[in-house]
């Protein structure tokens, strides 16, 4: 897994994970309790490590 080449927070992991599954960013926000935003804050910090 590429994530492994890069420090990223459990959180992290966990989210990089979820979207590796295929959950929606909708879905993930709503598992993990926060906003749909914070999610897709995130996957611009993955597109920018190109981990998807």
């Amino acid at each position: 897994m590429l994530s492994d080449d890069y420090k990223l927070t459990e959180r992290e992991k966990m989210i990089l994970k979820l979207l590796e599954e295929k959950c929606p960013p909708k879905e993930i926000a709503s598992k993990l309790y926060v906003s749909t935003h914070t999610i897709k804050s995130y996957i611009r910090k993955f597109e920018v490590l190109k981990l998807i």
